[in-house]
């Protein structure tokens, strides 16, 4: 038999034989004590309450007095129990006392229906009731009582109505008629269908004139000072009339005022009238606005709308609040405004929209009087403008200053200021007729008048109807010189001047005309002041060369000063092959620049007769005679070429994909205020520029654009520091070691970190760690130099490492051996090293 199976067999056995002897050795204990833990069970304890009010109480509970629940002594309210149950109604009432509730202070007035019983007892005989009449439908309670007609009433030839007038108290009927003035009591109101002078009676139909175009309100010389209306529909013919505006006019494609109250949470509104979807709404009141969307119709003239367009806010808007509709797509308006400086405008919603048109997308497209916050006008300044001021639209601006410009938005195409007009785009004149004549009398076409006629045809200057130059439009010809001179795609062709020199071209003095310079063809010229000659020979001006040569230079008595270029090809060979650049001054000595073979030679001509090798420089004076401290001897390459933008204190932007430039471990030279260094750390493009980020530890900073740069790529270029000092911050300790020096050095991508203490720091923790100038890409480690753990100098290698993860490549950790050796927790603590590792 397996083990599982006799374990399984003998189970029940052996827990039986341990229950019997734990029963043995506790014995009888306390459920307080060690052997128990837990909570007990609901049915464990049916004696007990239970704190959350589920268990009811089945018996009475008894408090002790001074004993509080929730704050209050039951004790002392039981008494006051049993006290009011024992007293009398009028004790019961306390300081009241007996009352009649006809007052606040009796109690307040009780409700006649729900208070009081017997009702129905007849109490108050001062009331009709059905008892006290012969019917009770006729006098039913709580009705008007019918009366007969007044006919069948008996007494009516008795005098009983003393308060009308009668034949009786009068000698005549006609007294009926006594003048109105002459009665009594006209000082009583007592004619509630008429106005009153004094105004207080408020008008509950329309005020009509009799007939139209007859009557007037008000008169020249009796104005009325204010009218409140919400909407004046008025033909107005005026003569010699001034109309007061105060502020702000606007004339809209409608308007109206609410039929309903709409709070500010309400989303449908009561406009009292028809309204189009989509249209904006534009409510305004003492310090709030809102522009609100109307929707789809739900009632009447209910709608469902869109609040708080503006986002400044919904707002409440009572039943009579007035409002603009401004209209939607391809609706305008016109505002006058002189609330703040004056000028008239008119707005218009674009014509088409893609979805839901924003409130403000109207554009003001002319505005007469002060342009200051349009058309690019930033102070006050009169005038009137035309056309949208937006990118790509055109517009007109005429101002105070007489300026009056034609614009590509803020690009003025043509301007007119003073006694000039300027063009700046395009002038185009597409019209088969179109031409531009100028001249005193200017011409009138292309072969007819003196000045320059230009039309679709070319360009041409005239003289009394024959041009001096032309520009044919159709074969692209130029001609000048009445034809002597043309240009085409042929070349150049000059007709010569006709003079000794066979000048085909020549350059002269504009005060006097004196030649200045000319070209020519053959060697009948010697005394000249200055010349340009091809295959010419510079030491026989009688010697034509055929193998190519141009000279360029000056005659004076002193000698001859040239600059020529040769391409020679001497079958002797010699130091006159290949191309050369010969300079020469007043004296026989040349100076050569010569490429032959592939290689060049620098320097004067009598040094050197031979030929240089392909690929290879040599100079005259040697490469010794150059100044070795600048570019690119001193190993920097000039970047001034390219803008540096100053982004932070440690990164640049430079215009493009610059990352094969600024690799890490790139060396930079910048003049910002002083001369500084940086090595980079990284550099990365996001279109169109690349930011590169860069180190000068804590001895450099970027704190401006650099007016100067410099880049290097070789190990030591000049003046560059190569070591940069930083500050590191230590962790596991309570108070860090002295740093005596912590610096770094780059070398291509690897950054070499050497720190080295003069103090030791106070240990905290069983780790030491010490942050790196720059992150690293790749795990490095070392043994540390020097390192005291607890007070003691450790005698066996400490390891030290700095992993390459996100989260700790800028962090070094030490140990105190070769593995992973705990540092002690408290005494002094320090780690000296030099450490290697790859960006």
């Amino acid at each position: 038999m397996e083990i599982g199976q006799i374990l399984k067999a003998i189970r029940p056995h052996v827990l039986e034989w341990i229950a019997d002897r734990e029963a043995q050795t506790i014995g009888a204990h306390n459920l307080s004590g060690l052997m128990h833990s837990g909570t007990l069970a609901d049915d464990q304890a049916p004696q007990f309450l239970k704190l959350d009010g589920s268990r009811a109480l089945v018996g009475n509970l008894t408090v002790m007095d001074g004993i509080t629940i929730d704050g209050v002594d039951i004790s002392v309210l039981g008494g006051s129990v049993t006290g009011h149950l024992a007293a009398t109604a009028a004790a019961g009432h306390g300081s009241v006392g007996a009352h009649n509730h006809q007052t606040t202070a009796n109690g307040g007035q009780l409700d006649h229906g729900a208070a009081l019983s017997g009702l129905g007892d007849d109490d108050h005989t001062q009331y009709l009731n059905n008892t006290r009449h012969d019917t009770t439908t006729r006098h039913t309670l709580g009705t008007v009582v019918p009366h007969d007609d007044h006919g069948n009433l008996s007494g009516l030839g008795d005098d009983d109505h003393t308060q009308y007038l009668n034949t009786t108290r009068h000698n005549d009927t006609a007294h009926a008629t006594i003048n109105h003035h002459a009665m009594a009591g006209l000082g009583d109101d007592d004619h509630a269908q008429y106005l009153l002078v004094n105004g207080t009676r408020s008008m509950t139909g329309n005020l009509l004139p009799n007939g139209s175009d007859t009557f007037d309100l008000g008169s020249s010389t009796k104005i009325w000072r204010k009218g409140y209306l919400s909407e004046i529909n008025a033909l107005v013919f005026a003569e010699q009339t001034i109309a007061l505006v105060g502020g702000w006019l606007m004339i809209c494609k409608d308007q109206g005022v609410l039929a309903a109250d709409a709070g500010a949470a309400a989303t449908q509104m009561d406009f009292g009238k028809a309204m189009t979807a989509n249209d904006i709404v534009l409510f305004r009141d003492v310090s709030k606005v809102e522009y609100i969307r109307v929707g789809a119709l739900v009632s009447g003239t209910t709608y469902n709308v869109v609040r708080n367009l503006d986002g400044s806010g919904a707002n409440d808007w009572v039943k009579g609040s007035v409002f603009a509709t401004l209209g939607g797509k391809g609706d305008g308006r016109i505002e006058l405004n002189a609330y703040d400086t004056p000028r008239i405008s008119m707005f218009q919603y674009p014509r088409t929209y893609v979805g839901d048109m924003p409130y403000n997308a109207d554009k003001e497209l002319i505005r007469l009087g002060d342009l200051n916050g349009n058309w690019g006008y930033s102070s006050a300044k009169y005038g009137i403008a035309i056309g949208v001021y937006n990118a790509g639209k055109a517009n007109i601006v005429i101002d105070e200053d007489g300026v009056m410009r034609f614009r590509n938005y803020a690009t003025s195409v043509i301007e007119f200021s003073g006694s000039d007009a300027n063009i700046t785009g395009v002038l185009r004149m597409p019209g088969t007729g179109s031409a531009l004549a100028i001249g005193s009398t200017p011409p009138t076409g292309s072969a007819a008048g003196t000045g320059i006629w230009i039309d679709r045809t070319g360009l041409y200057s005239l003289s009394s109807g024959t041009y001096q130059v032309k520009i044919d439009a159709a074969t692209g010809k130029m001609y000048a010189g009445s034809g002597n001179v043309i240009l085409d795609n042929d070349g150049i062709a000059i007709v010569s001047g006709g003079n000794s020199a066979n000048q085909a071209l020549r350059l002269l003095k504009p005060s006097t005309g004196d030649l200045l310079a000319m070209m020519y063809a053959d060697s009948t010229i010697v005394d000249v002041r200055s010349y340009f000659a091809c295959n010419w020979d510079y030491s026989a001006w009688s010697t034509l060369l055929t193998n190519g040569y141009m000279t360029i230079g000056a005659y004076s008595n002193g000698g001859r000063s040239r600059v020529a270029l040769s391409a020679l090809e001497i079958t002797t060979g010699g130091d006159w092959n290949g191309v050369n650049l010969y300079v020469q001054d007043g004296s026989a000595d040349i100076k050569r620049v010569n490429v032959d073979g592939a290689g060049l030679y620098i320097g004067d001509v009598l040094d050197y007769a031979g030929s240089v090798a392909e690929g290879h420089l040599r100079m005259s004076g040697g490469i010794l005679g150059t100044d070795v401290t600048q570019a690119p001897f001193n190993g920097w390459l000039d970047m001034s070429h390219q803008t540096w933008t100053r982004l932070s204190n440690t990164t640049f932007r430079v215009s493009g994909d610059q990352t094969a430039i600024f690799t890490r471990g790139t060396k930079i030279r910048v003049t910002q205020t002083s001369t500084k260094y940086f090595y980079v750390v990284s550099s990365s493009y996001a279109s169109p520029n690349t930011t590169v980020t860069i180190t000068g530890g804590s001895d450099y900073s970027l704190t401006a654009s650099p007016s100067a740069r410099w880049i290097s790529y070789q190990a030591n270029p000049q003046g560059f520091p190569q070591w940069f000092n930083y500050a590191p911050t230590w962790g596991g300790f309570s108070s860090a070691p002295t740093v005596a020096n912590a610096v770094f050095t780059i070398t291509g991508r690897m950054v070499t970190v050497v720190v080295n203490c003069s103090g030791n720091g106070t240990s905290n923790a069983t780790t030491l760690t010490c942050t790196l100038p720059i992150a690293a890409a790749y795990a490095g480690r070392g043994a540390a130099g020097y390192a005291v753990n607890n007070g003691s100098v450790l005698t066996v290698a400490g390891r030290i490492y700095v992993a390459a993860v996100a989260a700790a490549s800028n962090t070094m950790y030490a140990y105190t051996d070769m593995g992973t050796g705990a540092w002690t927790n408290s005494g002094a603590k320090r780690l000296d090293f030099c450490l290697t590792y790859g960006i």
